[in-house]
């Protein structure tokens, strides 16, 4: 897991997404709802599914992003 970032607007710029695939990162997307919550909450609400992050980051090609919503749902957004 090479990032986690909150401005999910990145996956709908398609230069901004090139350049993020070229780089190999593989970027994590909290979805709408997670600025809601105080950060001690968001803290163990990823916490709670680090595994599964871990997991999908680990399977994940170069280049790949994920959101990420305040259930703990994953889900791939590129490629």
């Amino acid at each position: 897991m090479d990032s986690i970032y909150f401005n999910t607007g990145i996956s709908k710029s398609a230069h901004e997404r090139r350049a993020w695939h070229v780089s190999g990162l593989t970027v994590f997307f909290l979805k709408k709802g997670w600025t809601n919550i105080p950060p001690l909450q968001q803290h163990s609400k990823l916490a709670l599914i680090l595994d599964k992050i871990i997991e999908a980051a680990s399977r994940a090609k170069p280049g790949s992003g994920f959101s990420i919503t305040v259930n703990g749902n994953i889900e791939q957004v590129y490629p």
